[in-house]
């Protein structure tokens, strides 16, 4: 009995109180974060004005204590910044649907990290979702960072999982298998 908390943006730290509060028998929850909350304090995050890392931080952390209080397994996992996904041809910004299809077909790999460190990079919006569904079934991992690689780390093993097609061939997205979150989770 678990839920996926998939929020782009920060949600406030009330709601996501509420939320566990809602469901008595939750068991796992999986928040959605960014990888620049490690680094929130930094001169250069303090400067970026579309970095969100202190709210995202005051989100993780309403939640922790709601999930420890509650006895729920919580796992934050925490991306760059979100590109492509397989509706994102549907954007009517045509420079911006090509730059999410380009860069499904050039990431073919990824890192992860469990600890409370800073990632640099871009996450792929696949890549997100798959990380979030398979973080639902592992227990005691509280913080996975994931960022997309052109090159190196784990490579990606699964092409197009949703079979969508695209100007009548397959899109050229790659994700993760469970062995390749069971190898990457191992390093």
């Amino acid at each position: 009995k678990g839920i996926i908390l998939p929020a782009e943006a920060p949600p406030p730290p009330e709601q996501l109180e509420y939320l566990v509060s809602c469901f008595p028998d939750l068991q796992k929850c999986v928040l959605l974060s960014s990888t620049g909350v490690p680094d929130r304090d930094s001169m250069m995050s303090k400067l970026n004005p579309f970095n969100k890392a202190d709210e995202w931080y005051l989100a993780e952390e309403a939640l922790k204590k709601a999930a420890s209080a509650a006895g729920v397994d919580l796992t934050v996992v925490r991306t760059g910044d979100l590109q492509g996904g397989p509706f994102y041809n549907c954007n009517p910004d045509f420079e911006g649907a090509l730059s999410g299809n380009l860069f499904d077909m050039t990431h073919l790999g990824f890192k992860l990290s469990k600890k409370d460190e800073a990632l640099g990079g871009k996450t792929s919006r696949d890549l997100a979702a798959q990380c979030l569904v398979d973080a639902l079934s592992r227990q005691n991992v509280p913080v996975v960072n994931v960022v997309s690689l052109k090159e190196g780390g784990v490579p990606c093993s699964i092409k197009n999982p949703m079979k969508i097609k695209r100007d009548g061939g397959e899109r050229g997205v790659y994700v993760p298998s469970a062995e390749d979150f069971n190898t990457a989770y191992g390093s």
